[in-house]
């Protein structure tokens, strides 16, 4: 299962699930095998990165041994590309900063689409790296980008439209090259969108996929026989005296233990059944436990996640 060994992953799950952290976690994985790997955002903005210590701009930037970070603007990739393929490109540099070609990028349909995955396209066959991870938008957004080459070259079928277009749905379709990983929580909803995500890019566009990675997972601690034996202890009331607080009693510190163990076992009972429900459309998944977030350690998290990949030899 080591789909690092392709060229580009394109990481995508509904909003919330962790994608950021997981494609994260894929690209340190690459980097430390000693893969010359970039991790791609889907941004318009320079940004501090939200889990490496580095601000993400339009140009890679190394942030450790073998690891660059970029971003992927489609209105960037339009300005370098008029400056790399128009004769005197500085006469078109107002117009390329005007806010007219802003509203026509904006009301272009798959405008953004086609310069983003054209970029991507060019960090895959010229940037000199081995992988490519892209952190891609939530799943509806990224079955549209995907749809798009496809729709290009059906559409426009001659010319740098179409032959561009080309090259990209080509790398794409390619599945020694190109993996797409969905990324999802053992939630219903999340499940739904990853699992309808995944059969699209499969049954529509050609498209291969990687094992779908489960982040958050809860693992079972308790049988149920276990938590119903918890809820039989019996407790009597209150014996401590009166300088000792109700709550430093032991009989409600117990009690206050069996409610939470309770609540742990039907919550990862609950993941379970949506694991399953998963399984049944995802034959291979990958399971990635909840691990404890500290505000300033998510290089940390980023790297526990990797190594419990590595412990899967998935990477």
């Amino acid at each position: 299962m080591d789909f690092l060994s392709c060229n580009l992953l394109l990481v995508s799950g509904k909003g919330g699930v962790g994608k950021t952290a997981i494609a994260s976690a894929l690209a340190l994985a690459a980097a430390s095998s000693g893969r010359r790997t970039l991790l791609a955002e889907y941004s318009r903005t320079d940004h501090p990165h939200p889990v490496f210590p580095c601000v993400t701009g339009y140009e890679p930037r190394q942030v450790f041994e073998h690891l660059y970070l970029a971003r992927i603007d489609a209105r960037q990739a339009l300005k370098e590309y008029v400056r790399r393929k128009m004769p005197l490109p500085q006469l078109y540099e107002r117009f390329l900063d005007s806010k007219t070609l802003t509203h026509f990028t904006d009301a272009a349909p798959g405008f953004e689409e086609i310069m983003s995955l054209g970029k991507l396209y060019d960090h895959v066959e010229e940037g000199g790296f081995d992988l490519v991870v892209f952190d891609g938008p939530s799943t509806g957004h990224m079955e549209t980008l995907l749809r798009v080459p496809s729709v290009t070259t059906a559409a426009v079928h001659t010319g740098p439209v179409h032959l561009n277009a080309l090259k990209i749905q080509t790398l794409l379709e390619n599945p020694a090259r190109t993996r797409v990983v969905g990324v999802t929580l053992a939630e219903e909803m999340a499940v739904r969108e990853v699992v309808e995500l995944l059969g699209f890019c499969r049954e529509e566009l050609n498209l291969r996929t990687a094992p779908v990675i489960v982040n958050k997972r809860l693992p079972q601690r308790f049988t149920r026989s276990e938590i119903e034996n918890l809820k039989a202890l019996k407790t009597p009331g209150h014996s401590g005296s009166a300088s000792v607080p109700p709550r430093h009693d032991s009989n409600v510190i117990l009690r206050r233990m069996i409610d939470v163990a309770s609540m742990r076992y039907e919550f990862a009972t609950l993941q379970n059944g949506y694991v399953e429900s998963l399984k049944r459309s995802e034959s291979l998944c990958i399971e990635i436990p909840r691990i404890v977030e500290h505000p300033f350690a998510s290089v940390q998290q980023a790297e526990a996640i990797r190594a419990i990949l590595a412990e899967q030899q998935v990477v």
